[in-house]
């Protein structure tokens, strides 16, 4: 019987964590090899690990500390993982506690959460995370407050969760939520008051509010389809987001107006996660189908599939600390436990669909606000979706290094100057550190 209680464990989910196939990888010449500190694992009993948990996904910041040359400056970092129902924060400043732990009322699970990239007055750090029960909420870090951001599914019964969040780049007080009724809204933290602004139909495929409001939301936008929304991107363009579906739709937009640039179909399955390139040149995008696609960021055409796992892609980056010139690097995580990374240059592509020409007048990015933006209409938005295209017509790239780091689904990577952080289906986080002989 002592063997047979040994094998179970053995078989349990969080002894499965330790079994890390390898302990190293390789991302655009450089070797990453496991960090010495212990990995962290979520304190859960195994009836409640036995149950389907949420996906467990990180937010990551940096913060310069010191104001001048003469002050000792140094960074200190965050770092935010959901699991269950709660959200934990981990700091550098943090040592002997490294978790917070927010309250929540039982039965609400944190989906979502993002850091607030530009840091208000006073240095003070803010995160916004969304609700499965759709509403979104605000915690202070440094004041250590904690408010709830009112939100147009606090009143109702049917279960409408809050499935992404994003803020605004250049804005602080910005910030973009999905929700799995297909719906985007933006809201402005500044605002406590809110009214419904209900979106018009502009277009086959999108719905947007017509006016600007003084309460929030500020915009709002819906698809038809009424699928869930996986996720919110923004780069350093401050003028164009992209929005990925369950529908399996890639669309770009305005983000003053919402106003629809660009769409198109992904190739089968639903898209579930994605990411701008740092020069908003090119999209890289997840989905079921098992492939990364890269995208024309300007004219929403797909150039390349990128192939090497086996299971759902969690999520994929790009990683600007190791480009080079004219070469990117991405890199993706997926179900199968693998991460895997393809390198290329614009050349790989074909001349009719290289971005080096700047884009035609129907499907070009917006010009940088004047103070003054023009409301969407049916000329402007996106009157159809572009259909996906064949496997003949569509290039395929096998990845420049792949490898198996567990047993588990991964499903979360973050990049930073000199490694990875990679997070589970358990909640398990793991660091990869720059291996000092590929410096």
């Amino acid at each position: 019987s002592n063997n047979k209680n040994k094998e179970r464990l053995d078989k349990h989910p969080l002894a499965a964590m330790h079994a890390v196939l390898q302990s190293e990888f390789e991302v655009g010449g450089s070797v990453f090899v496991k960090s010495t500190r212990k990995a962290r694992l979520p304190s859960r009993t195994a009836a409640q690990l036995s149950r389907f948990p949420p996906k467990c996904q990180l937010s990551y910041l940096s913060v310069k500390q010191g104001a001048d040359e003469s002050a000792r400056s140094f960074q200190r970092v965050y770092l935010a993982v959901n699991r269950w129902h709660a959200l934990h924060i981990e700091s550098s400043e943090r040592t002997t506690t490294p978790y917070g732990q927010l309250p929540g009322s039982k039965g609400r699970q944190p989906l979502c959460h993002a850091f607030n990239p530009i840091q208000t007055e006073g240095g003070l750090i803010e995160i916004a995370f969304g609700l499965s029960d759709g509403q979104v909420m605000l915690h202070n870090l440094k004041q250590d407050t904690l408010r709830v951001l009112k939100g147009p599914y606090d009143q109702l019964k049917q279960a409408i969760k809050a499935t992404c969040i994003a803020w605004i780049p250049g804005n602080a007080t910005g910030l973009l939520v999905g929700y799995s009724n297909g719906s985007v809204l933006r809201f402005d933290t500044r605002l406590r008051e809110f009214h419904p602004n209900v979106p018009r139909q502009v277009s086959p495929i999108l719905f947007v509010s017509k006016t600007k409001t003084k309460t929030n939301p500020v915009k709002a936008m819906l698809r038809p389809t009424k699928r869930a929304i996986s996720a919110i991107l923004t780069g350093s363009d401050t003028c164009r987001l992209a929005v990925l579906g369950r529908d399996g739709i890639l669309s770009i937009h305005d983000v003053a107006t919402f106003a629809c640039l660009s769409a198109a179909h992904s190739h089968s399955g639903s898209l579930t996660c994605g990411a701008w390139s740092a020069d908003c040149k090119y999209i890289a995008t997840g989905g079921e189908n098992d492939m990364v696609s890269l995208w024309d960021a300007h004219s929403c055409q797909e150039l390349v599939r990128c192939t090497g796992h086996s299971s759902f892609i969690s999520q994929v980056v790009f990683d600007e600390y190791r480009m080079q010139l004219e070469q990117y690097i991405v890199v993706g995580v997926a179900q199968d436990g693998n991460i895997a990374s393809w390198e290329f240059r614009p050349s790989f592509f074909a001349p009719s669909s290289a971005t080096t020409s700047p884009p035609s007048s129907t499907t070009s990015s917006p010009q940088r606000s004047t103070g003054k933006t023009s409301e969407p209409t049916a000329t402007q938005a996106c009157e159809s979706v572009a259909p996906c295209l064949s496997e003949m017509q569509v290039e395929h790239l096998e990845p420049s290094s792949i490898a198996t780091l567990s047993t588990e689904a991964l499903t979360d990577v973050i990049v930073r100057p000199k490694g990875f952080t990679i997070a589970d289906a358990l909640g398990t986080i793991g660091e990869y550190e720059l291996c000092p002989a590929s410096v």
